[in-house]
């Protein structure tokens, strides 16, 4: 924020990108945008989700079907994302913590509890469909067949 960027851009270190992902992003003028990557562990969902409610009225995510373009999601996890600076002008600070723990196991991780605050404040989130991230992982092949190590 001190030095005047626009963007803060996040790739983690396992997840591989297209080549014009940054380039992809800005184009679309919006304040939070993301490319997608599977999760590591079964059923291997997009990390893309939308909101819902148990019949418990306990907050809860579904995962939602890539439809090859740019939309609106509730939930995105931030190993390709980009958010613009006005987000963070925007948002009550802490922007980032992890709240999902054993004895708290409705916790959230990082980058959902940024996906929930932002709701909260009205800022949309959105998910190009069409960056198609890898998302390395090791497995291991057994008699039962492919097995998550982590």
């Amino acid at each position: 924020m001190e030095k005047g960027f626009d963007y803060l851009f996040f790739i983690d270190q396992d997840v591989i990108p297209p080549k014009d992902v940054l380039q992809r992003l800005i184009s679309h003028q919006v304040q939070i945008a993301g490319g997608i990557y599977r999760q590591k562990f079964a059923p291997h969902n997009w990390c893309i989700f939308k909101a819902v409610k148990t019949q418990n009225g306990i907050d809860d995510k579904i995962p939602v079907a890539p439809t090859g373009g740019l939309m609106p999601v509730d939930y995105i996890g931030a190993g390709c994302l980009l958010i613009h600076r006005r987000v963070f002008e925007l948002l009550p600070f802490p922007w980032f913590r992890w709240t999902l723990t054993p004895e708290n196991p409705s916790g959230r991780s990082e980058d959902f509890y940024f996906s929930d605050l932002c709701r909260e404040n009205g800022i949309k989130i959105f998910a190009d469909t069409s960056i198609l991230c890898g998302h390395v992982c090791t497995t291991l092949l057994t008699e039962k067949g492919f097995e998550m190590m982590w």
